[in-house]
């Protein structure tokens, strides 16, 4: 008791007027080191703007507080690494989805707790967080979100925490990126045409545990999330923390067909359509004898040698989360 006693008065609160939670919240934020690690690059320039004022606000809840910023691909990545070996305990990605995802594949193995500020175009993973991305209550969650579990996705050594996906997928969320269009306005009509009409179909070849499903396929997404694109809810049932992948799978079809189930997959309506079905599976792989368009997180990814495997590595990164939020597990 002395030493928190002598922790009490050192942080100048004032112990006949708050309560014990209060008390020891504050000493527990006061001790907590955050690193931010922000790409000014993102959400098409803008986020450098906001950079600021997030700052200013995060410096209210937190006194060990470092900012850091990216130059280019990768640093966010590198950042990370060094927040964890220096001992930070909360590393902060402010930026979009490419942010998130070179922050977490720099946070493997660490313990180290992710947050995530949205600055960026799509902020599919935010989604996964809070349904308020407002900058108040981004930095709230960073100072008094729920620390969740949640899966990850493993190509390689490399880790996904969003979503991935083939053909389509790929092809919408590279035009989504273009800009911040809903699809169900002009601008996203005519990017999700696009995605359908410069689709080849190429047979592939998909296993998902121990199902093999030969066939010409026009999308394949891959979620432990069920955002993709600009807000599409491609995998409406998806659970973060549920240890298993959720897929869907649209087969080859007419291109109004096919446009019709990307516009009913904004609200998550298309799985009752036609030769939409849905898996779930712990590990699948994707091959195929020519090239096809791939995406990982929001971000294009070379599928090596025409074919990967894709596993699940359960509650494999902790996470802040809106407290109020629940829909995702």
């Amino acid at each position: 008791m002395p030493e928190v006693k002598k922790c009490i008065e050192l942080s100048g609160i004032n112990i006949l007027s708050m309560d014990w939670d209060r008390i020891m919240d504050r000493i527990i934020k006061r001790n907590i080191r955050i690193k931010v690690i922000a790409n000014p690059f993102a959400g098409g320039g803008q986020s450098h703007r906001e950079i600021p004022g997030f700052q200013k606000r995060l410096e209210k809840d937190f006194e060990q507080l470092d900012f850091s910023l990216t130059n280019g691909p990768g640093d966010a990545t590198r950042l990370a690494k060094e927040a964890t070996a220096n001992g930070f305990q909360r590393v902060i990605a402010l930026g979009g989805d490419g942010t998130v995802n070179e922050v977490a594949n720099g946070l493997a193995g660490s313990g180290a707790i992710l947050g995530v500020i949205p600055t960026g175009r799509c902020n599919n993973f935010f989604r996964m967080l809070s349904l308020d991305a407002t900058r108040e209550n981004a930095c709230r969650i960073i100072a008094e979100g729920e620390v969740i579990q949640m899966d990850t996705g493993l190509i390689d050594d490399f880790i996904f925490v969003n979503n991935a996906g083939a053909g389509i997928d790929a092809l919408l969320t590279e035009y989504c990126h273009a800009g911040k269009s809903s699809l169900l306005s002009v601008a996203g009509m005519t990017r999700a045409f696009r995605a359908v009409m410069n689709y080849n179909h190429p047979p592939i070849t998909l296993s998902i545990d121990n199902l093999t499903i030969k066939d010409q396929f026009s999308l394949i997404s891959i979620g432990i999330g069920r955002y993709s694109g600009n807000g599409i809810k491609l995998i409406p049932h998806a659970v973060v923390g549920d240890g298993l992948f959720d897929l869907c799978v649209i087969k080859k079809k007419g291109k109004m067909e096919l446009l019709n189930d990307l516009i009913h997959a904004r609200n998550g309506k298309h799985i009752n359509n036609k030769d939409v079905v849905l898996y779930r599976g712990r590990q699948l792989s994707i091959a195929s004898s020519k090239p096809l368009p791939f995406q990982v997180d929001g971000s294009s990814y070379e599928m090596p040698a025409k074919s990967l495997t894709i596993r699940i590595n359960p509650k494999s990164l902790k996470v802040l989360r809106d407290r109020k939020y629940k829909l995702s597990g």
